[in-house]
């Protein structure tokens, strides 16, 4: 390349860097989501629009939200508790998720809990075999809403506080266990 094109890109060279430099700063300075508690998620039903959800939810100081999605958080973005929201194309609520909005009250699953809990098994079966303390309800959805016809919830159980405990999660659809699913549970 000849000294004489080099240094004509110099200058364009120069402003790509300012204006990624504008625009990384930008981007830092704005004000990340927080604040969404589980007061906030209890009040977000199935049928909302994405406006009724993110305006129940805290709004832009607590969620993001696009034509299909809102995602709200407790603190953090990248770390904290956080709850994820889907809309139908009509643009209805139809799945609700939380990670770490509502904590097990007392974590105490065993192996032997997990291994009595099968595949058919109702909801009522499920808490015979295991404490509902120890259990959260993680998500629920209605999958063809505003059909109720398909109804689909999951739990997380934990043996012992903390994000890294020993846990096991089962899956319902319409009231019946259709898979379960443990880590390091003992």
């Amino acid at each position: 390349m000849s000294r004489m094109l080099k240094k004509a890109w110099r200058p364009l060279v120069a402003l790509a860097a300012a204006a990624v430099a504008v625009v990384g700063t930008a981007t830092n300075t704005q004000a990340q989501p927080s604040g969404f508690t589980p007061e906030h998620y209890n009040q977000i039903q199935f049928g909302m629009t994405v406006e009724q959800a993110l305006a129940a939810g805290g709004g832009p100081q607590s969620c993001w939200a696009t034509e299909s999605s809102l995602e709200c958080f407790a603190k953090d973005p990248l770390n904290g508790p956080h709850a994820s929201f889907e809309f139908t194309r009509a643009g209805q609520l139809s799945r609700k998720w939380h990670e770490g909005i509502f904590e097990v009250k007392t974590p105490s699953i065993t192996l032997a809990q997990y291994d009595k809990v099968a595949v058919g098994m109702t909801e009522e079966q499920l808490w015979l075999a295991v404490s509902k303390d120890s259990c959260v309800l993680k998500g629920e959805a209605y999958p063809f809403y505003p059909s109720k016809q398909r109804y689909e919830r999951e739990y997380m159980c934990a043996a012992e506080p903390g994000p890294h405990a020993p846990r096991a999660w089962f899956w319902f659809t319409n009231g019946a266990l259709t898979d379960k699913h443990k880590s390091i549970l003992t």
